[in-house]
């Protein structure tokens, strides 16, 4: 017999969409109904902008995860809840990695995803005069990627069932904001390598998101579940 749902202990589901939502999309659209006032501002107040609205993005999104955490422990409280062991490894405790998952993660997201980036931001301010345009676009980049790295270690030492949820929260914002470094650099008359970095890079991000989504069952070992864990 199904229980009321008023009765069900666990509403916080639809509270960790509201935080989402409030510290994460919010801010940036207020970003973007200000579009003239944010282009006429002084390169480093825009920098500023845009690195308060990715803390509370950064926070924001910490927050939504603890919550889906805590929506799970509140679910199912009272009974035992198995930690997650960490990614690709199995209840022999052997961690088996995808074939050539160490090249993927060295060639794209590490060396596309990170360095390139930070290279770019070194190189413009000591050979260009686009460096803090660049910073403006890609400091912040990096900031949130740096967020994320932290966020997945957090979870995983923790042995939390959220942290799959790390990377795809952190995607969907940065697919933002590289949309919303290439209409600068556009807007400001910026160099064109810049542009092309970003669409380098949405499309690396766009690539590993889809990754992500095709190794979720097995990272949350869906294929160890003959049942739904709720009886």
């Amino acid at each position: 017999m199904e229980e009321p749902d008023s009765d069900r202990p666990d509403g916080s589901w639809f509270t960790a969409g509201l935080v989402l939502t409030a510290g994460g999309l919010i801010p940036s659209l207020v970003t973007c109904f200000f579009a003239k006032e944010v282009l006429a501002m002084d390169s480093r107040q825009r920098l500023v902008l845009f690195l308060v609205t990715d803390l509370m993005f950064a926070l924001t999104s910490y927050s939504f995860l603890l919550i889906g955490e805590a929506f799970g422990r509140e679910r199912l409280k009272g009974r035992a809840i198995e930690l997650y062991p960490g990614p690709w490894k199995e209840p022999s405790g052997i961690r088996t990695l995808p074939k050539n998952f160490r090249k993927y993660l060295l060639a794209l997201p590490a060396s596309v995803g990170l360095f390139l980036p930070v290279a770019t931001i070194v190189a413009s301010y000591l050979w260009t005069d686009s460096g803090l345009l660049t910073a403006t676009c890609l400091a912040t980049y990096v900031a949130a990627l740096l967020s994320q790295i932290w966020m997945e270690g957090a979870f995983v030492k923790r042995g939390s069932f959220m942290w799959p949820m790390v990377p795809v929260t952190h995607m969907i914002y940065r697919l933002w904001q590289l949309g919303r470094g290439s209409i600068l650099v556009a807007a400001l008359d910026g160099p064109p390598y810049l542009q092309y970095l970003h669409a380098t890079l949405a499309i690396v991000w766009v690539l590993n998101f889809g990754a992500v989504m095709a190794w979720m069952p097995w990272l949350y070992r869906w294929h160890l579940q003959p049942k739904s864990s709720i009886d």
